[in-house]
């Protein structure tokens, strides 16, 4: 087993309304949770893994807005780094990043 510590931030500038009004979701090999804004802890087999971010507004199922993703590989028993940053504009993707 290992875990994934995935830094979740919106842009500073609209980070208050993200806060307020939207959740951020992240998906590893097709497995969706909903994380905080910042630092989340995500357990994960070790192996090769897919790893998506995006957004919902409060209340929302099933639209992905932002989405961002990237691949990589995790040890047995490692605690992966990776960053999601979204840009400061409405029409903004998250830039996801290993390491």
């Amino acid at each position: 087993m290992a875990v994934l510590v995935v830094e979740v931030r919106p842009h500073w500038f609209t980070a208050w309304f993200h806060r307020m009004a939207t959740v951020p979701v992240v998906d590893v090999d097709g497995v969706q949770s909903r994380v905080r804004w910042g630092v989340n802890r995500v357990p994960v087999a070790a192996g090769r893994h897919t790893v998506s971010v995006w957004f919902r507004y409060r209340g929302q199922r099933a639209v992905r807005l932002g989405a961002g993703a990237c691949e990589l590989t995790v040890a047995d028993g490692a605690q992966a780094p990776v960053s999601a940053r979204l840009g400061v504009r409405n029409s903004s993707r998250f830039t996801v990043t290993a390491g």
